[in-house]
This record gives C-alpha cells, structure tokens and sequence, in this order.
C-alpha cells in the first residue's frame, strides 16, 4: 500500500469514528428519555412533600433538561458537519489530485502483430486484426481465438455483443465474451455497421445496385431489409442502431447543383413503425452541413454530429430534436460512451500564436461538462468506461477526468497502443510493444 492509500485509509478511519460516536451520541440520547421520566417522577414525589419545594425542584430540573438537550443536540449537529466536510473533501481530493508517474506491478507477454488493435469487452481484452480476432483475460490467458481475413476491421458493441466487421467488404463476426456467436456474409460492401442488445445487427451497404440497410437477428436471418434511394435521399454515410434493435437512424448526404444537404431519416421495426410507410417515423434536413456519425447514447438517445453542430433527440418512437449544441470552429473527433460524449474541436481564434484544440465533454442530454483548450497532439481519442478521457499520439497519452482535469500526462519509448481501466479508480492496463502491463497511477 502506497503512502497516499495509506493516508486515505487514515480519513476514512477518522470518518468512521466520528459516525460511531454520533451512533453513540444518538443512543445516549434515547437513555436520557428515561432518566427525564425519573427525574419527573422523582419532582412529583417532592411536590407532595411540599409545594414551594416541589416548584423549586420542578424549575431546576428544567433547566437541566434543556441544558442538556441543548448541549447533545449541539455535538449532534457539529459531528454530522464534520463527517460532512472529511466526505466532501475526499471527493475534492479523489477529482483534483493529479499523478506524474506509474507503478508497474504486473507484467505479461502477449502475442501481437503489426496493426493489430485492442478494445476492452466484459472485462477481457479483444485482439484483433486483418487476420483475425482473439480474446484473453487480462493476465494474458487465450479465452479462445478465430482466424478470418478483412482489410479493415471495425468494430461495434453493445451490452454482451461484439461486432467485428469488414468496411467495404462482406464479413461480420458476432460473438460474446464465449466465444464467437455467427459469421454472417453480406450481399453487398458494408459502409458501417452496429449491433443490439440481443444480438440484433444493422448493416448499411452500398454497390453497383444502390444502397440498402439489412436487419439481422443474432443467427443471421435477416429481419428486415430496403433500398435507399440515392436520387431522392442522397449517399449513406453513417448508421446506428438503439440497444433494443427496434429503432434505426441514417446519415445521408446530398449535393445536387453545387449545393449540399445532410439527412437524418429515423425507422422504427417496432409496433410504431408498422403505422408508417416504410417504417419512416422521423426526417430532419441540414442545409451546407456534414453529419458524418450518428448514434444512440444510453442506448436509447439518437445523437447526429455534423461539422459544427450537435443535435441531440428525444426518447421514444416518434423522434424530436431535443437540444442543439453549436460549437465554435469545426468537430474533429467524437467518442461516446453510455453516459456521456465528448468532441474535440479546433478552435477557430487566429489571434492564438499556438491554436490550441477545444476539448468538451456533454451528458446523454446534452449538458455541457467542462470545455477546456488543449494542446495535446492525438491519433487515439476515446471515452473509457470508467469514464475517463483518453488521448494518445501513440507514445504520449493524457487522461482526464469529467470535470476537466488532467489526472496525468506520460509518456512511453516504445509507444502504446491501448490503455484500459480495471479494477479501481487509478488502476490500468497499459498494451505496450507486445506486452501487457498492469500499473498503478502514482
């Protein structure tokens, strides 16, 4: 244990006993009922014995009851405000404390090729690449492995699915944290791809026929299929999927006489979108404007990110924008995770001898976090699932936290190519030149 884990041991220590003594106050405090009530009995015998002795007696015990009342209530009230001030100052100190270094305590040799990409799934770790996909915990262990070839894997998740598909190929591999699940083989390149909480996929492909989306169930049959009509829509570009598989929504781009417009058209494949021709329960139009990624945030909130706008949805079958966010300069990178989205942006003050890119961090419904400039260079950007920021330029990485802060800067020789939260608040794993570190901030 580290001097400031014993430290905070220390305060939590402290903590307990003032709580046990409040505990003890408030138990005393139910003895003390008792001792009025004899001493009332014991005032009204005196009163028998004589009147103005019993007046006299009667006045000063009184007087000592709410003296002591008083004096109880008083330790009551302070002991409660300063377990209130020890919890308040341990969340201050867990938010604003920062770490400039890291205890290594533990490291494993994992097999791993060039451009092979890791992601963090039901607390294993999944390898993957164009060869194939593997799955281990994180001491190291091979769960299980399956070999394939794409030329550009992505992913997608959802719950206790994992997706892996080929962009601008035919394959998708869905398995969960057993092993793979289904291999299903699409009719035409996938554009993008996203998967539910029953394993339900949405696959957006486009070929010499057009564009279409296809629902499949989690064995491969699929639940639903159509064409999109470029000449009235306009060209796919991005598609999610809610986590109960039942609500869809697409990203298209037009650009007709040197003009250009984006649209967002909305399907439900539940009971609501069975009333509505072609399951179409929702179109938004975007004049000179992008959306390149739209997706549901909790599952449930569609979310469209365009150049410079935000616009978050409301919950339900029939969609309505919820709130606009307009950021200054344009978005450069978007991560999300089930609570919270945040972008990077560039920041569009020429007057800056060194312009500094705007980092922001937003709830599911769009209220805004923090906003802070930043001058960290990245080509990994992403929201962990402790919640943490995490930037990357492949050998310098910066982590902060939801208020804003920069909980730590390092930087590795040798590059890293993934870091995952586990077990605990200041606990990692560090994927670094083939192998595998767990690290402690300090």
């Amino acid at each position: 244990m580290s001097d400031i884990e014993k430290k905070d041991t220390d305060k939590l220590d402290e903590s307990e006993e003032i709580t046990r003594s409040i505990l003890d106050s408030s138990s005393d405090s139910g003895k003390f009922d008792s001792d009025t009530e004899e001493t009332e009995s014991e005032t009204a015998d005196s009163d028998a014995e004589g009147a103005e002795d019993g007046a006299q007696g009667s006045e000063e015990s009184d007087e000592n009851d709410n003296g002591r009342h008083t004096g109880r209530r008083s330790r009551l009230i302070a002991g409660i405000i300063v377990v209130a001030a020890i919890v308040v100052s341990l969340v201050l100190y867990g938010i604003f404390r920062t770490y400039t270094d890291y205890e290594d305590t533990k490291t494993v040799k994992i097999t791993s090729e060039s451009g092979t990409e890791y992601a963090e799934f039901q607390g294993n770790l999944i390898k993957y690449s164009r060869d194939g996909v593997s799955c281990t915990d994180f001491d190291g262990n091979v769960l299980w492995s399956d070999s394939f070839e794409m030329d550009a894997p992505n992913i997608a998740s959802y719950g206790e699915y994992f997706m892996l598909y080929d962009k601008g190929g035919s394959l998708i591999e869905i398995m969960k944290k057993s092993g793979i699940v289904k291999k299903i083989t699409t009719t035409a390149p996938i554009v993008e791809a996203d998967i539910a909480s029953k394993g339900t996929s949405a696959v957006l492909m486009t070929g010499a026929e057009g564009s279409s989306v296809s629902l499949y169930d989690v064995s491969g049959n699929i639940l639903a299929t159509g064409s999109l009509h470029i000449s009235n829509t306009g060209y796919p570009i991005s598609l999610a999927l809610s986590g109960n598989g039942e609500d869809l929504m697409v990203s298209l781009l037009d650009i007709k006489d040197g003009t250009l417009k984006s649209t967002i058209e909305f399907y439900n494949f539940g009971s609501a979108g069975k009333k509505q021709k072609n399951n179409i329960t929702g179109t938004f139009s975007y004049s000179d404007m992008v959306i390149p990624r739209v997706d549901y945030i909790a599952g449930n909130r569609p979310v469209a990110f365009g150049d410079s706008e935000i616009d978050v949805f409301s919950v339900g079958s029939k969609p309505e924008v919820f709130k606009k966010i307009f950021v200054k300069g344009n978005i450069k990178s978007v991560t999300m995770n089930e609570t919270y989205f945040s972008v990077i942006t560039t920041n569009p003050d020429s007057t800056l001898k060194k312009k500094k890119d705007e980092l922001a961090l937003y709830s599911a419904t769009g209220r805004q976090l923090f906003s802070e400039k930043i001058d960290d260079t990245y080509l990994d950007f992403s929201l962990l699932s402790n919640n943490i920021l995490y930037i990357s330029d492949g050998k310098t990485i910066s982590l902060y936290n939801t208020f804003g802060v920069k909980k730590v800067k390092l930087s590795f020789d040798n590059g890293i190519s993934a870091v995952i939260p586990w077990d605990g608040s200041s606990n990692y794993i560090f994927i670094e030149n083939g192998k595998l570190h767990k690290v402690k901030l300090k």
